[in-house]
């Protein structure tokens, strides 16, 4: 196996996490604010707290490697935190609004753990094994975060209206 080529895809794969986990600390605080249930709200500030330690961790990754993170976009976050803020700019009824934003949370949440999935299959096979446990610590934390949105949006208990 030709492993610059894949050494390639590991690092545009480390800036893209890089982006990503920048776009996720700089949305939270906004999407904290708009949620209502005080869970939902504990759940988020969580994330955003491992999301900052995540940007550490992976600009220690890329230093590692003799590289730094770029200024490209992590478009694919990027799209579904717009979804996010639309979701909090049209407002509305409180359990609908959290309800809206776990299911859209949740799609940030698959997004970072497939990305971070295939970013230690590729620390492995280039033998990066420091890289390959930070980024499986990091992904144990998004599966985790996932869960806890799971667990909520089962408790979420929207009001029947009469027509």
């Amino acid at each position: 196996m030709n492993y610059e080529p894949l050494r390639e895809l590991f690092i545009a794969e480390l800036q893209d996490l890089y982006s990503a986990e920048q776009q996720i600390t700089h949305c939270l605080p906004r999407i904290i604010k708009a949620a209502h249930d005080t869970r939902l709200k504990q759940a988020l500030q969580q994330h955003h707290d491992e999301s900052a330690l995540h940007v550490a961790r992976l600009s220690k990754i890329l230093k590692r490697m003799n590289e730094t993170p770029n200024e490209k976009t992590c478009d694919g976050v990027h799209v579904l935190l717009h979804e996010v803020e639309e979701r909090v700019r049209d407002g509305g009824d409180a359990e609908v609004m959290d309800a809206g934003l776990i299911a859209a949370m949740q799609r940030v949440e698959h997004y970072e753990i497939a990305a971070y999935s295939s970013a230690r299959t590729y620390a492995e096979h280039l033998d990066e094994s420091d890289s390959a446990r930070f980024l499986s610590e990091t992904l144990d934390e998004e599966m985790r975060a996932d869960v806890r949105l799971s667990q909520l949006s089962r408790r979420v208990r929207v009001t029947r209206r009469a027509a």
